[in-house]
């Protein structure tokens, strides 16, 4: 039986919401009050 519940499944998952997605918190703020949206859409 596989587990999908693994560090690996969240690091790459974490990486593409904040990365390529460019989903992140402000660092300012409260989590909850204000996120950052700044998708990176150019493959360098």
């Amino acid at each position: 039986m596989n587990s999908f519940n693994h560090y690996a499944y969240g690091a790459i998952g974490d990486w593409m919401y904040r990365y390529v997605a460019g989903l992140d918190i402000d660092e300012k703020e409260s989590a909850y009050k204000r996120i950052r949206i700044n998708p990176r859409m150019s493959a360098k």
